[in-house]
């Protein structure tokens, strides 16, 4: 490792060439390097999510936002702002075989098996009904339900100053699939208000465990559908809830209360 103090350094193109001898003193390897030299610091921006998830994984079904903090913020020059988002693939250059091979004579197979891929064309990045983004400062928000489950992304910010471009990632791990395939059931489902029910909500998988159950129903206020739990803590283990009297149904729907059951996984990835 080489540390160089920079600021004794002018403006230019530097090369720095390394050089490894084997212990046979008979072979020789070079490596160069340029580098450039300015006057304009280089742009250095801290991206944070700012919804964290202390789970470490974010389900689709929330919107993701992150924000940019300057680490020192140049307030005369107009920065600009691009953005893209990769994803964690397979390698195409990668051959199982050679990398056998490499391993079978003890060389190092120096291809990685996985890389980041630019997805931003993909997911339509430009679309900022999917991706909110502004002009004058470093956030993004992506939307609900635009990133895919159960992958590794990263998120890439290159902010350009005259003559010169930072680059700040911040990696990130999507929740599997939301719960799916559960019902909900009433029993009994006909009877007066004052009749206690069970409510139950079987059948419902996902990827991620353990679930969690929140049973309500939906009531109406000044004309707007609004969810009004039974319980304040969601219910883990058995999926299952006695009440012991309703509240009143619609007078305009022959008194019928509709329910709803709230599945969700230990990351937030959820369906009702």
């Amino acid at each position: 490792v080489l540390m160089v103090l920079t600021s004794n350094l002018t403006s230019g193109v530097y090369k720095f060439t390394v050089q490894i001898q084997a212990s046979d003193s008979a072979r020789f390897a070079n490596k160069t390097l340029d580098i450039t030299i300015i006057e304009t610091a280089v742009p250095s921006v801290t991206l944070a999510i700012r919804n964290v998830n202390p789970n470490g994984k974010y389900p689709v079904t929330s919107a993701i936002a992150i924000s940019g903090t300057f680490d020192d913020l140049d307030p005369t020059i107009a920065y600009e702002f691009r953005w893209y988002i990769k994803r964690y693939e397979t390698n195409p250059l990668y051959e199982v075989n050679d990398a056998q091979a490499a391993e079978d004579r003890g060389e190092v197979y120096d291809v990685p098996r996985m890389v980041w891929v630019d997805f931003s064309e993909f997911y339509g990045l430009s679309n900022r009904s999917r991706f909110f983004t502004k002009i004058d400062v470093p956030d993004m928000k992506i939307e609900a339900n635009v990133l895919d489950p159960g992958q590794k992304y990263q998120i890439e910010l290159r902010t350009l100053a005259p003559g010169v471009e930072g680059i700040s990632t911040i990696d990130f791990q999507t929740a599997g699939l939301p719960p799916s395939a559960g019902s909900l059931e009433c029993i009994p489902r006909n009877g007066t208000f004052e009749d206690p029910r069970i409510l139950t909500a079987p059948n419902w998988v996902a990827d991620d465990l353990p679930l969690s159950y929140i049973f309500g129903y939906i009531d109406s206020v000044a004309g707007v559908q609004i969810q009004v739990p039974f319980h304040s803590e969601a219910i883990t283990g058995m999926p299952q809830f006695r009440i012991e009297e309703l509240p009143l149904g619609v007078s305009s729907n022959d008194w019928s209360l509709v329910l709803y059951i709230r599945v969700s996984t230990v990351f937030g990835a959820y369906s009702e």
